[in-house]
């Protein structure tokens, strides 16, 4: 979601006048339109879905500020590449309503699901059925970074108190010059290492979430970028990544070669009509994805006032216990056989 807001403070600051949506994953915003309608202040460029898709209507007072949004909004979908799962369908609030009766159920989070700074009740989201919380451990750009290492700290310690297998997740961001794609993806690589590396047993491996990519790339480049990232990742922890994305951009902007195929999937798709499974994924295995995410409404006792995803394992307790490196007798505790 990008937000454009009006203000009538010419100085003001990115972070005074993004609103806070913590019930979304939130994209940061392009630019704060001065109320004179004459000036656009830019904010935090780089956005990775930057289509205007909401704007305050009771803040435009005057009608050139309002068609410079609509003109800016047209301009960033004609030249942007659209980052979003299926932002138009009708999600689920929970696994019943998508009517998921086997499998795993976790949830993933990040600081998003912080709004003003609140925790999360793991125990609660343990008792509505959660056995598993992938957290936002590290980020590309350090403005992302900053949070995520706040509150992977947190929360992965609130998730294994409360006997939630956790696992980790670096959010990626590809350079956009093509001569730096090598070393840029093995430093990303290396700063999730550094992060998130040295949590093995009991805890699910560290996956790439890679879901926008410098609109310049080919298919070809971001898969350098993507398999640079999770092989290197391997190499320095000896674990085997996993693989976070969506339909379009696994179709679009990556090539399905054999090695970023043979990575385990976490699949994001959503809409109710699916039910309990989802479509095959062209060029990936018959039995990918391993995780599915299949909203980012999902409200549940123990999230707040937020939402939360929500995910399924495609496999028994048994299954999720091994790929946690967790015992037998740790797992029959987290309540997974």
């Amino acid at each position: 979601m990008c937000v454009l807001q009006v203000t009538r403070d010419p100085n003001a600051c990115g972070r005074s006048c993004i609103p806070k949506f913590p019930s979304a994953r939130v994209w940061p915003c392009f630019g704060v339109i001065h109320q004179d309608g004459r000036r656009a202040i830019p904010l935090l460029p780089g956005a990775s879905s930057p289509i205007v898709k909401w704007v305050i209507p009771s803040t435009i007072r005057h009608r050139r500020v309002g068609a410079f949004i609509i003109s800016l909004g047209l301009a960033l979908a004609m030249t942007v590449t659209i980052a979003s799962p299926s932002s138009a369908k009708r999600q689920s609030a929970n696994w019943d309503q998508q009517q998921i009766t086997n499998g795993i159920r976790g949830v993933d989070v990040s600081q998003w699901q912080h709004g003003y700074s609140k925790p999360l009740n793991f125990k609660k989201l343990r008792k509505a059925g959660v056995r598993f919380a992938f957290i936002k451990a590290s980020d590309g750009k350090s403005a992302g970074d900053r949070p995520a290492k706040k509150w992977w700290n947190i929360d992965r310690r609130a998730a294994k108190k409360a006997k939630l297998v956790v696992g980790s997740y670096h959010y990626g961001r590809p350079t956009s010059n093509v001569n730096n794609l090598v070393p840029d993806a093995v430093g990303e690589a290396t700063q999730a290492a550094a992060r998130t590396g040295r949590f093995v047993s009991g805890y699910l491996p560290t996956a790439l979430d890679l879901e926008s990519a410098p609109a310049n790339l080919t298919p070809a480049q971001v898969t350098l970028w993507a398999e640079t990232w999770l092989r290197t990742f391997k190499t320095l922890t000896g674990r085997t990544p996993i693989l976070y994305s969506y339909r379009y951009f696994l179709a679009n902007r990556v090539l399905a070669t054999t090695e970023l195929t043979g990575y385990p999937l976490w699949f994001a798709h959503y809409g109710t009509k699916q039910a309990g499974t989802t479509a095959p994924i062209a060029g990936w295995p018959a039995d990918a994805p391993d995780f599915w995410q299949f909203s980012s409404r999902g409200r549940l006792a123990g999230s707040g006032s937020t939402n939360i995803d929500l995910n399924v394992f495609f496999g028994t307790g048994d299954e999720l216990r091994r790929l946690a490196n967790m015992s037998v007798a740790t797992a029959q505790q987290f309540g997974l056989i």
